[in-house]
C-alpha cells in the first residue's frame, strides 16, 4: 500500500491546525506522581496532579485522586475512582467508572477505555460525561515505552452539553527499574465547545512507583490525560 497519500493528508490537516490556531493558543503543563500496589486481580492507584495553563503561568487546577483496579482477565479491566480537585474558583468531586479492553503481543499493547465520571463543583455547576480514549504502547526494549494517545469528551451540563474537548499526542515511558517509570509525553488539545475552538499544546511528566506489582494480569497502561 502506498503510504505517500496518507502522509500528505496528514501534514496538510497538521499544519492547518497549527497555522489556525495561533490566536487561540495555550501552552500547559501536567505534572503528576501516581502510587500503584495490589496483587492478584486487584490494582489500587493513587495520584496527585498539578495542571498550569495559560502559558504556565497561572494554576487551573491539582488534584488526588484514588483507583480501584478490577482485572478478571487478560483482556479486560473494571476501574472506579474517585477525585478531589482544587480548582482556581471552586473546589470538585469527581466520581467515574471505567471500562477498559486491552490486547497484548510481545511488541504491543493496545487498550480501549470507555469512562462516565461526575462533575460536581461547590460553585453550584454540575455535570457528567463520558470519554472515550485509545492507548498504543510500542516496547522497543524493558527501558524505552514509545506511547500514543488519542481521546474524546462528551459532557452534559447546566452550563454546556456537548463535545467538549478531544486531545491527542505521543510520548515515551522510561523504566529505570520494574517499580519506576517515567512518562514523558507531548498533546495537542482543543476545546471543541469554543467558536473559535481553543487549542493548547500540553507537555506531560508522570511518575508511576510500584510498591508492589504482583498481578495475575498484565494492567493497561494509561495516563489521565
Amino acid at each position: 500500500m502506498n503510504k505517500k497519500p496518507y502522509l500528505y493528508i496528514v501534514t496538510i490537516i497538521i499544519c492547518y491546525t497549527v497555522t489556525n490556531a495561533q490566536d487561540t493558543w495555550d501552552n500547559q503543563l501536567y505534572t503528576g506522581t501516581r502510587i500503584a500496589w495490589g496483587k492478584g486481580e486487584w490494582k489500587q492507584t493513587g495520584e496527585f496532579q498539578v495542571r498550569l495553563l495559560d502559558d504556565v503561568s497561572a494554576l487551573d487546577r491539582w488534584y488526588l485522586e484514588y483507583a480501584l483496579t478490577y482485572l478478571p482477565s487478560e483482556h479486560w479491566e473494571l476501574t472506579p475512582d474517585i477525585r478531589y480537585s482544587i480548582k482556581s474558583s471552586s473546589q470538585e468531586i469527581r466520581p467515574g467508572l471505567g471500562g477498559i479492553y486491552k490486547v497484548l503481543t510481545s511488541k504491543f499493547q493496545f487498550a480501549n477505555q470507555v469512562k462516565w465520571q461526575g462533575d460536581y463543583n461547590t460553585d453550584g455547576t454540575f455535570g457528567h460525561g463520558v470519554r472515550w480514549a485509545m492507548f498504543l504502547n510500542y516496547m522497543i526494549n524493558e527501558t524505552f515505552i514509545p506511547n500514543f494517545v488519542g481521546g474524546v469528551f462528551y459532557r452534559w451540563g447546566n452550563e454546556f452539553t456537548g463535545w467538549e474537548f478531544l486531545r491527542f499526542g505521543a510520548g515515551v515511558n522510561i523504566r529505570f527499574d520494574p517499580l519506576h517509570i517515567l512518562n514523558l509525553s507531548y498533546f495537542l488539545g482543543a476545546l471543541t465547545g469554543e467558536v473559535p475552538w481553543q487549542w493548547s499544546g500540553i507537555f506531560y511528566a508522570q511518575l508511576t512507583i510500584r510498591i508492589t506489582d504482583d498481578w495475575k494480569y498484565i494492567p493497561a497502561n494509561i495516563i489521565n490525560f
